[in-house]
């Protein structure tokens, strides 16, 4: 018997998708990099809503990057498998967008 919080439940625990703005793309353009768990239906989305020449799956980097000008189809997609998602290096700073259409500005602890 698994009790609550045990190792059985250590994938269940709730994690935060990331959007590193300003990250250069493989040729050089302005993008952004999206860090979030595997999840197949935004996996799926990702791929039939942003074109292939925009998106490309970075292993070295962890993560997807996609040209800056889908940032915020890529925060519509992220909010449809996660109940948020946090951009980094922003104008204005850290925000984290909220799938009940808050959005909150985020300190950096480090």
């Amino acid at each position: 018997m698994n009790l609550p919080g045990g190792p059985a439940d250590a994938d269940a625990l709730p994690v935060t998708p990331t959007v590193e703005c300003g990250v250069p793309g493989p040729r050089g353009e302005s993008g952004c990099l999206l860090r979030v768990p595997p999840v197949e239906a935004l996996v799926w989305d990702l791929e039939h809503e942003i074109v292939s020449a925009r998106r490309v799956r970075m292993e070295e980097k962890g993560g997807w990057w996609f040209a800056a000008s889908y940032l915020d189809t890529v925060v519509d997609i992220v909010l449809r498998s996660f109940p948020s998602v946090l951009l980094l290096g922003t104008e204005g700073g850290d925000r984290l967008f909220s799938r009940d259409g808050r959005t909150d500005v985020q300190e950096r602890l480090f």
